[in-house]
C-alpha cells in the first residue's frame, strides 16, 4: 500500500472514474505525496479501479451513476466532504510530473487574494505517442477555489464559471488513455450523439452571459455558434481536417499525426454531421 507523506499542498484532488483500470494507477502515483486529499468518484465501475484505489492509503472513494462531466464535476463539489479550499480536477487518465508540482506549489503559494483559479495546459498522447501539433490541448482551468466554482454542459464539452483571476501553470500535465483505440471510438460515438442532441435543442447559450467565463472561452464559443455552425454539412469535417493537419502542421506527428486528425478532425466531426442529416431526414416522414 502506497504511504502518504505528512505535509501535502492543502488542495483537494477530485477524480471521476469508470472501468479505468488501465489509467487510474498511473494517475494516484503521480499525485499520493503531494496533495492533502485525494477524492475519486467512481460511476459503477465493473473493473478493477475500485480494488486499486484501494491500494492507496488516504483516497476517498464515493459512487455517482455518470451522466455528463459538468454534472458529475458539480455533484463532487455538493456532496463530496471536501477538506480544503482549493480543488484540482484531474481525469483518471492524467498525470502529473515533478516539474508540474514544483512550479504549482511555488504559484500556490505565492497567489494574491484575487487569484481563484489556475489554468493547465496538457501535452496529449495518442496510441502511445506524444501529438506535439496534431492536437493542442488548450490551456484549460482545473485548480479552482471552490467557493463560486459551477460547471455548464454543453454537447460533448464542460465549461467552468469562477470569480476571480487566474495563474497559468506552464508545465504541462500528461494527458495518456492506456485504453484501446476501440474505446476511443466508442467514447466519440457516445460524444457525436451529445453534439447531436445540442444541435437541436438549440437553446439560448447562457455561458455567454456570465461575467466570470474567460473571454478566450467565449470568443471560442461565438466563433463556433455563429460561423462553424453555419458552414454546409459534410464541408465542416474537410475544412478541420485541413486546418489540423496542413495548418497546425500535423502531418508533423508521422503515420500519428495522420491518424488521429483523419479519426477527430475528419470522422468524429463528419460522424456528427451524418447523425443530424440522419435526424432531420427522419423528421421529415
Amino acid at each position: 500500500m502506497e504511504k502518504i507523506e505528512t505535509f501535502k499542498l492543502p488542495i483537494t484532488v477530485l477524480i471521476m472514474t469508470q472501468n479505468e483500470e488501465l489509467n487510474i494507477g498511473i494517475t494516484l502515483k503521480s499525485i499520493i505525496n503531494k496533495f492533502s486529499q485525494i477524492i475519486v468518484v467512481d460511476s459503477n465501475s465493473i473493473d478493477n479501479t475500485i480494488n486499486i484505489c484501494k491500494n492507496f492509503q488516504g483516497v476517498e472513494i464515493y459512487n455517482n451513476t455518470f451522466i455528463h462531466w459538468a454534472n458529475q464535476r458539480n455533484w463532487m463539489l455538493e456532496n463530496c466532504n471536501i477538506n480544503n479550499e482549493w480543488v484540482f480536477f484531474l481525469d483518471a487518465d492524467e498525470s502529473i510530473n515533478e516539474t508540474f508540482f514544483k512550479e504549482l506549489k511555488l504559484k500556490f503559494n505565492k497567489k494574491t487574494l484575487d487569484i481563484n483559479s489556475f489554468f493547465i495546459n496538457k501535452d496529449l498522447f495518442f496510441l502511445g505517442k506524444k501529438l506535439n501539433f496534431a492536437y493542442s490541448h488548450p490551456k484549460i482551468r482545473l485548480i479552482f477555489n471552490k467557493n463560486g466554482l459551477k460547471y455548464h454542459a454543453e454537447g460533448a464539452r464542460e465549461f467552468a464559471s469562477s470569480p476571480g483571476n487566474s495563474l497559468e501553470i506552464k508545465t504541462p500535465l500528461i494527458h495518456e488513455d492506456k485504453r484501446s483505440f476501440d474505446h476511443w471510438i466508442r467514447k466519440h460515438i457516445s460524444n457525436a450523439d451529445r453534439e447531436v442532441k445540442l444541435y437541436f435543442e438549440k437553446k439560448e447559450d447562457i455561458l455567454l452571459d456570465y461575467n466570470n467565463i474567460p473571454i478566450a472561452l467565449k470568443f471560442r464559443k461565438y466563433i463556433r455558434n455563429n460561423i462553424w455552425s453555419q458552414l454546409p454539412f459534410a464541408i465542416r469535417p474537410l475544412l478541420y481536417f485541413i486546418y489540423r493537419y496542413i495548418f497546425k502542421l500535423g502531418f508533423l506527428d508521422g503515420k500519428y499525426g495522420f491518424i488521429f486528425c483523419i479519426n477527430h478532425a475528419l470522422w468524429y466531426e463528419l460522424l456528427i454531421d451524418i447523425k443530424i442529416i440522419e435526424k432531420i431526414n427522419s423528421a421529415k416522414k
